[in-house]
């Protein structure tokens, strides 16, 4: 049995991250890493005090077979402001994890699995009031839907300047992650598949920052942009119900059988830049779709390879949504490749046959603008 002075500094800096550079700094490190150690990895109920607690310490055991719901939502409940960690192992939840205000949750990566027995939405974090479930890590986790959960991550109503790190979730019958006026959060490398829906932003969702998200195999949407009357953040976010200003660099969204690679039904100033969007063979009517309600919203440098369909790779009913240097390829011969209803720019696109079209579909196709020929 692991003691708790067998927790290495290596794995006490992976788990700090970019936060154990900045202690590092300040000279606090050898410090805090005997803490960590003791704390993180041990079983004992006199552990000293520290920002870390072993989610095992509260009962849970990581063995697979034993439901750990009550011991994990010990832990958060009786831990205010301090980061729970996971050891290595997979955790059964048969009802939703709530994590409050300040809390972190840290695995060791995806040998930390939590892991769904019921048709419940999996980690919940949300507020009531104007200040916001805030601040916190969620990283180095595994989150195994089991086609039962209704959902993976939820973020509800003024969920404010949370982190999400190095995060899989998986086999999710439901929408993998979502937000509801869910603002100045970061994502990076958050590995999605197997979902009905990959990450759905809803009700003024807006200024979030998504940089290496991986989705693939999804039987719906990749990404959704809406409005949901249903949810807690309705006509309270101060982005009139829009998805506003969210930012994804370096996204790819692949494989499947999606209708839509990212469809914005409601959505505005939204930015995809260096994306790589791939849907199956199989999959349904375009890699792109904006709605009438999509407005000024940005593609820079983004891949929209084709699978040999002659579906279009987009589809554009809003306004002034602006394509630059965005690749075309693998399309059949004479494919409509972008079918433009609204006023859109389009700037020097690539085309990987010149047979490839921009059309216009509805309206006056003078409002529509390429500034540059393809090549």
């Amino acid at each position: 049995m692991k003691t708790t002075r067998e927790l290495s500094r290596r794995k006490f800096m992976k788990f700090l991250g970019a936060f154990g550079v900045g202690m590092l700094a300040g000279g606090t490190a050898g410090k805090l890493g005997s803490t960590y150690a003791e704390a993180a990895d041990s079983t004992t109920a006199g552990a000293p005090v520290s920002p870390w607690v072993n989610v095992k310490e509260f009962g849970a055991l990581g063995d697979g077979k034993t439901d750990d719901t009550l011991a994990i939502q010990t832990a958060l409940a009786k831990t205010p402001n301090k980061s729970v960690f996971f050891p290595a192992g997979t955790y059964l939840i048969s009802s939703t994890i709530n994590v409050p205000v300040y809390s972190s949750l840290i695995g060791e990566g995806n040998g930390s699995k939590i892991k769904c027995l019921t048709p419940v939405p999996m980690l919940v974090l949300s507020s009531s009031n104007q200040f916001g479930n805030r601040y916190g890590v969620i990283r180095d986790l595994s989150l195994d839907g089991a086609w039962k959960a209704t959902a993976g991550i939820v973020l509800n109503n003024v969920v404010v300047g949370r982190s999400f790190y190095d995060v899989q979730i998986f086999n999710v019958n439901g929408t993998a992650l979502q937000m509801d006026a869910t603002q100045n959060c970061n994502f990076q490398s958050i590995h999605i598949e197997n979902a009905v829906i990959g990450m759905a932003l809803y009700n003024g969702a807006g200024n979030n920052m998504f940089s290496r998200i991986e989705i693939e195999k999804i039987n719906k949407y990749g990404v959704l942009m809406d409005v949901n009357p249903s949810l807690p953040g309705y006509n309270n976010n101060g982005f009139a119900n829009n998805p506003t200003n969210n930012s994804f660099q370096k996204a790819v969204i692949e494989r499947g059988k999606a209708v839509h690679g990212i469809y914005i039904k409601y959505g505005n100033k939204n930015t995809f830049r260096d994306c790589d969007i791939v849907l199956g063979v199989d999959a349904g009517e375009s890699i792109v779709k904006i709605e009438k309600d999509g407005n000024l919203n940005y593609f820079e440098r983004c891949n929209f390879p084709g699978g040999l369909k002659g579906n279009p790779a987009v589809i554009q009913k809003g306004h002034k949504n602006y394509f630059k240097q965005c690749c075309f390829e693998s399309y059949q011969k004479g494919a409509q490749v972008m079918q433009l209803s609204g006023r859109t720019i389009v700037e020097h696109p690539h085309f990987g046959d010149p047979s490839y079209q921009i059309v216009s579909v509805e309206g006056d196709p003078k409002y529509n603008m390429v500034l540059y020929n393809a090549d």
